[in-house]
């Protein structure tokens, strides 16, 4: 269904993997994985995604949650 890389290093939470499977999009799967990332990483007090070769419903999926187009939150 959807797996997830993340890491924080001092106050930073850093999202560099984010894969879904194109049959679940807009299940809800993508903003389940970013809230469990905020609860494992609880001294993030910022979020990083770092999309190298993100698609556009990536980009889409990324802007919908407030992320910047600098991937910042």
């Amino acid at each position: 269904m959807g797996t997830a890389i993340a890491a924080e290093r001092g106050g930073l939470g850093y999202i560099w993997g984010m894969y879904i499977s194109a049959a679940q999009y807009q299940n809800g799967i993508g903003r389940a994985l970013i809230n469990e990332i905020q609860q494992l990483l609880p001294s993030a007090k910022h979020f990083s995604v770092v999309g190298l070769q993100a698609s556009p419903d990536a980009r889409a999926f990324i802007k919908r949650l407030f992320f910047s187009d600098s991937g910042m939150r």
